[in-house]
């Protein structure tokens, strides 16, 4: 038997002396080596583990959102002033657009008139349609063989049948 059985139960059993006896010295050692190399071990996997650990990122601020510079004329005599303004109608989300000059303009008319009309949704798409086709080509045949792959290559990304956009005029496909 090599180890005495503990007097309480859930000591650690220790080993009797009579077995070491004479050997203590060579045992220390190979005792100590093991713990010098258990310790390295650790040492040299230490920058490893810190490599592998989940590091928290700071906080980071959200964006400010970006300033437009849209297309604004003033037309202007006597007694009347007219601003022409370009719009776009599908903005990213968080676009400031509507302060400094422009909401300015708006401020100082009396009067807005727009490009849209007041139509129902099937009037509007009947009337983009009847302008927006191709006639006797495609969108894909307008395009250089670069840009074709290009465009070919991000519907197949998006899963959409590149004939789809065909008989779409370029500014309708857009």
């Amino acid at each position: 038997m090599l180890c005495k059985l503990a007097r309480s139960e859930g000591a650690i059993p220790s080993f009797p002396r009579k077995v070491f006896a004479g050997k203590r010295p060579a045992m220390r050692h190979v005792i100590r080596t093991i713990a010098a190399a258990i310790a390295l071990t650790g040492l040299g996997l230490s920058p490893v583990a810190r490599a592998q650990a989940p590091v928290a990122k700071a906080a980071t601020p959200a964006p400010a959102p970006r300033q437009m510079k849209p297309a604004l004329w003033k037309v202007a005599d006597e007694d009347t002033t007219i601003y022409l303004f370009g719009t776009v109608h599908a903005l990213p989300k968080g676009l400031v657009w509507l302060d400094g000059p422009i909401a300015a303009a708006l401020d100082e008319s009396s009067e807005l008139l727009t490009e849209i009309p007041d139509v129902s949704d099937a009037e509007q798409q009947k009337a983009v349609m009847a302008i927006g086709l191709l006639k006797g080509e495609t969108l894909r045949s307008m395009m250089s063989d670069t840009d074709r792959t290009s465009f070919e290559a991000l519907l197949a990304r998006l899963k959409i049948p590149p004939e789809t956009f065909d008989p779409l005029e370029p500014w309708l496909a857009g």
